[in-house]
């Protein structure tokens, strides 16, 4: 209703049945807090974070040119087959794997021009440690690529499968022994304040300047609904959505972080497994001892 209207209806009613117009409602909360709150529109209350004529692009195009998967294994779409002269990297957002949120994977081909992501999946039903099962499987499709598994929370779970099967071809960080003062090496990516915009925006910035294919609708829509606060408070969890094309998803943007970290893998991947035959050792011989 307008304001006139609901004067209208409320002439004659007792005070605690009178009806408040959503004009007013607008008035009262500003535009912005309205268009978020009230009409489910996360992207007002924030610039959206990609360029959404960019994005809005790609997906018109997929709508107008639909693609299939090349292959699927379970959840794992496979939009490309392996080249072994072509560099591959992916990375691994991780979930508890109890209806929530998803476990995530991206898996690029860095050698195409522009990059090409050739493999997604998703599932909000398998356990982080099954996820690292996945994600081993996953990269050994693609030639044992180089993988950045996120071990946030549950990423732990994750990372210990991967090290317990022995696939040590993934990213290694240095951290501080509390103990003992000392840097030491540890498996697995940790998302903190400063390095998620870093990597996030390397991804957008490569993406609008056509250096990233994408061929899964499924993320483009992620990309196209995520907006500067979601980046923000990337690793809070969030509530189910509806968005204005009528895809049901939540805000937990779990296929873009995965991209985001997919796209950090290439600075690491290489060609062949011969090129990294040195990382490939079982657990208890690991150099780094995990």
């Amino acid at each position: 209703m307008s304001n006139q209207e609901a004067m209208r209806r409320n002439e004659g009613v007792p005070r605690e049945e009178e009806v408040i117009s959503l004009e007013q409602k607008k008035i009262d909360l500003s535009p912005k807090v309205f268009n978020t709150e009230m009409m489910n529109d996360p992207g007002k209350s924030g610039d959206y974070y990609f360029d959404r004529t960019k994005v809005r692009a790609a997906i018109e195009y997929l709508e107008a040119h639909p693609r299939d998967p090349l292959k699927m294994i379970g959840d794992f779409k496979i939009w490309e087959a392996f080249n072994p002269s072509h560099r591959y990297g992916g990375g691994g957002d991780t979930a508890a794997g109890n209806g929530g949120d998803s476990n995530a994977s991206c898996f690029f081909n860095y050698s195409t021009t522009p990059n090409r992501i050739v493999g997604t999946y998703k599932s909000n039903e398998v356990s982080p440690t099954a996820f690292g099962e996945f994600l081993v499987k996953q990269a050994q499709y693609f030639g044992e690529a180089f993988i950045i598994p996120e071990i946030n929370n549950t990423g732990y779970a994750t990372v210990a499968k991967i090290i317990e099967i022995g696939y040590f071809y993934m990213y290694v960080r240095e951290v501080k022994n509390k103990t003992t003062q000392k840097m030491q090496k540890e498996w697995g990516y940790y998302t903190g304040e400063g390095n998620k915009y870093e990597v996030a925006s390397e991804f957008k910035e490569a993406f609008e300047a056509g250096q990233i294919d994408v061929l899964d609708i499924e993320l483009l829509y992620e990309m196209y609904h995520f907006t500067k606060l979601d980046l923000k408070g990337l690793s809070r969890s969030t509530t189910v959505v509806t968005n204005a094309d009528g895809l049901t998803m939540t805000r937990h943007f779990d296929l873009l972080k995965s991209a985001f970290l997919g796209w950090e893998a290439r600075r690491f991947a290489t060609v062949s497994k011969n090129d990294k035959k040195d990382m490939y050792r079982a657990p208890k011989r690991d150099p780094y001892q995990i």
